[in-house]
């Protein structure tokens, strides 16, 4: 995939999934891959394991306390890995009940799956939220490098096992 690809998947990924989120229209499961992971930061760190607990720990964020959360889409960075992963950035806003409450960044890594029209599902996403009600809270995180090692260790798993894959060539001419 091109740049100008990647920059508008990232675009229209961003689109669907918070316009999909803030209105818990069709916000399933069934867009992570069984084995996602959420890593929230806003009052403490939490991770969140499986595509059901992912789904349904985003959806319990979003009722209760009413929120909305507004990308600035034109921020957005995107890279793929030479085998298909995509990271994608996403800084913006959040509202509660019409008041901007604060700011977020959120990073998603997306893969393929064939088993879904080779559509892209969310493999993990690491979201940072800095609110109102959570000043205690540094002013700035740097961008977490550990998305970019989880990025070039799957490359590096994924070329391990292209290497090492035996490959036998039936001769007919015997």
């Amino acid at each position: 995939m091109i740049s100008s690809n990647i920059n508008q998947l990232s675009h229209q990924f961003t689109e669907w999934f918070y316009t999909s989120w803030n209105n818990l229209s069709s916000f399933t499961y069934d867009h992570f891959f069984p084995d996602c992971q959420l890593t929230l930061i806003h009052e403490n760190q939490r991770q969140i394991f499986g595509s059901h607990y992912v789904c349904e720990y985003l959806r319990s964020y979003i009722l209760p306390q009413d929120l909305r959360f507004s990308p600035n889409i034109q921020s957005n960075k995107a890279l793929e890995s030479k085998h298909g992963l995509v990271l994608i950035q996403v800084h913006g806003t959040i509202h509660q009940r019409g008041t901007c409450i604060g700011i977020f960044e959120q990073s998603f890594g997306l893969i393929r799956d064939p088993t879904h029209s080779n559509n892209y599902l969310i493999k993990f996403t690491f979201l940072h939220m800095q609110t109102q009600q959570a000043q205690s809270l540094p002013a700035s995180l740097p961008t977490p490098t550990y998305l970019i090692d989880i990025m070039q260790n799957y490359d590096r798993t994924i070329q391990q096992q292209i290497d090492s894959t035996r490959y036998t060539v039936d001769d007919d001419s015997d």
